[in-house]
């Protein structure tokens, strides 16, 4: 069974969990399993998580877990659609303040386009202050 339901939007995988999905000691191998396999093809990823019904704290580990690898590895993600139940979990572990949450896709979206536009700027900036010629650069 997957976990997730897929989608293509703006160049973005946008990941939805299925109806009534706990992420929990069940779950969560299946998950990390899922999430390693459509990062390695999509390093930018929109987490839809309005059918999350119940995450424990490894399940919250989980979504730190990968925020901080893509954050690492050049990439990003955006959690949207956060139920109240998910939502107070968040907020106890503090977890809401470390994961850029969106109340839907499109502001989920924006963010990431923002995000990628603010790398690209970072990649020119490097380009134009390197003082020593680059293996590259011509003679």
């Amino acid at each position: 069974m997957f976990a997730f339901s897929k989608q293509i939007r703006d160049n973005v995988l946008v990941l939805g969990f299925q109806p009534n999905f706990s992420l929990d000691h069940d779950t969560i191998e299946e998950v990390q399993h899922e999430i390693s396999y459509w990062i390695a093809e999509h390093p930018r990823l929109a987490i839809d998580l309005t059918n999350l019904a119940y995450a424990n704290a490894q399940g919250l580990g989980v979504l730190l877990s990968l925020f901080k690898r893509l954050d690492r590895d050049g990439g990003a993600v955006a959690f949207f659609g956060v139920s109240r139940r998910v939502g107070q979990a968040l907020g106890a572990t503090r977890a809401d303040r470390l994961l850029p949450l969106f109340d839907d896709a499109d502001e989920a979206l924006a963010w990431l386009a923002d995000q990628n536009s603010d790398a690209a700027r970072a990649g020119a900036e490097v380009d134009v202050e390197r003082d020593e010629p680059g293996p590259d650069d011509a003679d």
